[in-house]
């Protein structure tokens, strides 16, 4: 999936992440869908950096989640 991404927009993202499963049938063993809500602060051809806060006194200090573009299954813009 081609994903495109404003700067400094807020976005909820759909994404997979790896999951381990032990003594379980092999049929329940697969990826995770997760959904992540945050501000794209940085934007790289294998990955994206969100921040999950924005702090007025640092924009370079937080909390943020990095996602490789590969796991990203949707993207939704958050109109503010």
């Amino acid at each position: 999936m081609r994903v495109r991404f404003k700067l400094g927009k807020l976005y909820i993202i759909e994404w997979l992440d790896a999951a381990g499963y032990l003594m379980e049938d092999l049929e329940k063993a697969k990826p995770c869908l997760c959904l992540t809500v945050g501000w794209v602060k940085v934007i790289e051809a294998d990955h994206i950096v969100l921040a999950s806060s924005l702090y007025s006194d640092n924009t370079e200090f937080g909390d943020f989640t990095v996602l490789p573009v590969g796991m990203i299954k949707k993207s939704t813009e958050v109109k503010t």
